[in-house]
């Protein structure tokens, strides 16, 4: 399963965004990264969509980027990441997490792009080993990634990149820029190096953005939570479960089976009758755990619920004897973890035994991962990778 994604630089135009919402209309693409909207007294216009939520910083100033997501998505704003232009969300997915940032780097800033903001989300993920994708307009020229010439943004954007663990997603040199007399690439995908098996198909789009900037499709190889129900009898309202029975079975008992078949039908229709009330007494819950990893064992959920019972004992009592416990507790179940971790990963090198599978491994493992992008003949129809 994978996530629909769409780059777009709307250069503050009325017309670009009722195309936007136009293409939307059909339900195609999951998230958009949004730079330069149509901005009203500080409001962003034109985006409202009853299958879309609108994602954007809420502070004073002209807005310069949004995200816009589909209202089904786990998906939620990072405040403490985002500003008039950086607009930053956590996407909260069935493996993991990943964070999307909409940034516009002006091309009349201070200092060299990117800004503190985007540094320290970078950062951030960096830290704790977080999928992060980047939609930016850089206002940067590289032949790095496909511009006709190197301009001095371009070259710290370059350095900047190279210091990170960033990718740029760019093929190939078709222009995100056009005007009259200018054709450029200086609309950027970045993304984590450990997410860049997941993201597919990156293009520029040929449809017509009614803007200055062009449309810039992927799509994330992701899926989402399936929920598991159950029913937990503990929450079960006894009082309905009796009022929807009395309801459902007859007021007068029915006279002693006659034969076999009698016996069925009334063993069958107070069981019917048993399951409705209670369904109605006690409604389906979904699971708020999570799946344990491969390498869990049950000894290791003893050693946690121990370490968890002691660390409670000792906020409670309050004395040294407890929390020593609960630091020994805690040092034997990392150290239980570890193992637990390095057992697993040897038992799964060691079951390698065909070389499809050692080259996907290769594959995982490599820091650069090199990607394919789409050909095009003289008279610009593609050709399929």
């Amino acid at each position: 399963m994978s996530l629909r994604l769409r780059q777009i630089n709307l250069h503050h135009s009325k017309a670009a965004s009722a195309a936007l919402m136009l293409r939307l209309a059909g339900g195609g693409d999951d998230i958009v990264l949004v730079q330069e909207p149509w901005v009203i007294g500080g409001k962003v216009c034109g985006l409202g969509n009853k299958n879309y939520k609108l994602l954007v910083a809420g502070n004073e100033g002209k807005k310069r980027t949004c995200i816009l997501a589909k209202k089904h998505l786990n998906i939620f704003l990072l405040h403490n990441f985002s500003n008039d232009d950086n607009t930053a969300v956590s996407l909260e997915l069935q493996s993991a997490s990943v964070r999307l940032l909409s940034v516009y780097m002006a091309y009349d800033s201070a200092g060299p792009p990117p800004d503190e903001t985007t540094r320290s989300l970078v950062q951030e993920c960096e830290k704790h080993s977080i999928g992060l994708i980047i939609g930016c307009d850089a206002n940067a020229h590289h032949t790095q990634w496909g511009s006709t010439g190197t301009n001095p943004r371009g070259e710290s954007l370059l350095s900047y990149i190279l210091s990170t663990n960033l990718l740029v997603c760019n093929t190939g040199n078709d222009p995100t820029f056009i005007i009259k007399n200018r054709r450029e690439v200086i609309d950027l995908t970045l993304i984590s190096q450990s997410m860049s098996d997941q993201l597919i198909g990156w293009r520029v789009s040929d449809d017509h953005s009614f803007s200055d900037h062009r449309y810039i499709e992927f799509e994330l190889l992701a899926s989402h939570p399936e929920p598991v129900h159950f029913i937990n009898q503990k929450k079960a309202n006894w009082k309905i479960f009796k009022a929807k029975l009395d309801r459902t079975l007859s007021e007068h008992p029915p006279k002693g089976p006659d034969n076999l078949a009698h016996l069925c039908n009334l063993t069958e229709t107070f069981t019917s009758a048993c399951n409705k009330a209670f369904k109605a007494a006690c409604p389906i819950s979904k699971p708020v755990h999570k799946k344990k990893p491969p390498w869990w064992t049950p000894q290791l959920n003893v050693l946690r619920q121990s370490c968890r019972s002691l660390f409670n004992a000792a906020k409670a009592e309050n004395n040294d004897q407890q929390w020593s416990k609960y630091k020994l507790s805690l040092a034997e179940y990392k150290i239980a973890t570890r193992r637990e971790k390095r057992k697993s990963w040897r038992d799964f090198c060691t079951e390698i035994d065909s070389t499809t599978e050692a080259a996907r491994l290769r594959k995982v493992l490599s820091k650069t991962t090199p990607a394919l992008g789409y050909l095009k003949k003289d008279d610009r129809r593609k050709l399929a990778t």
